[in-house]
């Protein structure tokens, strides 16, 4: 008997060191590419400060912040001709806006960087918000916090909404937390209504990626968002959430609505999103 614990606790070693004599160190030599312009921007209906964040991209290995892409000018233009210059405040790279933006109406982005390379947007419909009707939370005894210092149990969120008819709906969620907004990749949060196309009924859904603790205040945004910002989203989070494991989607291009009209063969990173947006809150009780 003791002879079979040992052999069976020297095969798995004697295993480890044969595939550790095998193991090579590969130093990966990948040639530097050329910074590009990335646009992260979503433009809303609601009465906010309006902004659009530039930076430049940088090598994989670089282990450094992609640099903000300071100095453009940058204008949001409407379908009517109506042309909002935005202005860069506070932080490099980030551009605002204190005008708001009307739903029915189609929006472009226009920017120009300081080494004169000028950018757009394809048009982005401004679509209405589908109203949030109600908002409630529900204690979820066995769920676990992303802190493990906390116990488990904790609060669910689920809001209630009504999806029109008509196919064709796409829909994004931005949650917050006690006024931090939720940004892993596990935390995009989006749908289309090829299931659940004018239900006509007012529909209960969880709505939250981690749970709220007691005392903590929820906001959520419900965003009435393009098709072409959901494929967006899709494959964003394909290729970020769900990575590490053998059954992973292959690497795919992610689509972007924005070009480089100065240098037609350049590549842009990002989307130029807008979106009709109903928001509610609501505060767990300690």
């Amino acid at each position: 008997m003791k002879i079979r614990n040992i052999f069976h606790f020297l095969l798995p070693l004697s295993l480890l060191a044969f595939l550790t004599a095998c193991d090579d160190v590969i130093d990966l030599e990948l040639p530097d590419a050329e910074p590009r312009l990335v646009v992260d921007a979503t433009i809303t209906d609601l009465d906010t400060v309006q902004s659009v964040k530039l930076s430049y991209s940088a090598n994989y290995f670089s282990n450094v912040s992609t640099p903000p892409a300071t100095g453009a000018l940058v204008v949001i233009t409407d379908d009517a001709g109506v042309a909002d210059t935005l202005v860069e405040e506070g932080v490099a790279g980030l551009y605002l806006s204190a005008n708001r933006k009307q739903a029915g109406r189609t929006y472009t982005l226009y920017v120009q960087t300081t080494d004169g390379k000028t950018f757009t947007s394809d048009p982005e419909l401004l679509r209405p918000a589908v109203p949030i009707e109600g908002i409630e939370y529900r204690y979820n005894p066995t769920g676990e916090f992303d802190n493990d210092s906390l116990p488990a149990g904790g609060y669910d969120i689920l809001i209630f909404t009504t999806e029109p008819a008509g196919g064709g709906d796409f829909y994004r969620w931005r949650s917050y937390i006690n006024g931090t907004e939720l940004t892993d990749a596990e935390d995009m949060q989006f749908a289309n209504d090829d299931f659940v196309d004018g239900n006509g009924t007012t529909t209960g859904f969880l709505i939250n990626a981690d749970l709220v603790p007691k005392g903590g205040h929820y906001r959520v945004e419900q965003m009435t968002i393009s098709e072409g910002m959901y494929n967006f989203m899709f494959i964003l989070n394909q290729q970020t959430a769900f990575v590490g494991g053998p059954f992973d989607s292959p690497p795919a291009p992610i689509p972007s609505n924005l070009r480089c009209v100065s240098h037609p063969d350049e590549k842009v990173y990002g989307y130029f999103s807008c979106a009709g947006v109903s928001v509610a809150e609501i505060t767990v009780p300690e």
